[in-house]
């Protein structure tokens, strides 16, 4: 009986590492994970002679390797003009994806989905608007950028912004 013991003593002690170092590598990768994952967005104001945009957007990426990563955004932009008289309340997200060939130069493109609801001379429209961006642009820091940005899809009377050919500047913490 005493060799029984013995053996289920010496058996519970040599499987407690592997268990011990099971939890080590769980917390490692959690670690590993929550480094890899990176929030930024976009704050927009502009304030003029009966013009006012707000806009927030916040995002978040995911780190896949050295040159790429992957993330999604969501956007809320207000836009009213007294002058032409027109209101925006303009809605949605989008998923996003950087590509770093070299450490000066990020390409990236974008895949937007927005709900526009406008009021134009008392006139009230409700629409999706979809947007796809390829851009370029010099790197700031690992996943930060600044540079301009195309949207494949723009549509002169759709699309909210007046070009398809439009700068951004990206950074993430």
């Amino acid at each position: 009986m005493l060799r029984l013991r013995f053996l289920i003593g010496l058996l519970f002690l040599s499987i407690l590492p592997v268990f011990a170092q099971q939890e080590k590598d769980s917390v490692q990768e959690e670690n590993l994970f929550k480094e890899k994952i990176h929030f930024g967005g976009g704050l927009q104001l502009s304030i003029g002679n009966g013009y006012t945009t707000v806009g927030v957007s916040p995002s978040a990426v995911y780190e896949f390797s050295d040159k790429w990563a992957g993330g999604v955004s969501a956007s809320y932009i207000y836009i009213h003009d007294k002058y032409y008289d027109f209101d925006y309340s303009i809605f949605g997200g989008s998923t996003l994806l950087l590509y770093n060939p070299i450490k000066e130069l990020q390409l990236n493109t974008e895949l937007e989905y927005l709900r526009v609801n406008r009021i134009r001379n008392a006139v009230k429209e409700n629409y999706w608007v979809p947007a796809w961006y390829v851009g370029v642009g010099y790197t700031i820091n690992k996943l930060g950028a600044i540079g301009v940005r195309y949207d494949l899809l723009w549509q002169e009377d759709k699309s909210i912004y007046r070009d398809a050919l439009t700068p951004y500047v990206r950074i993430y913490f």
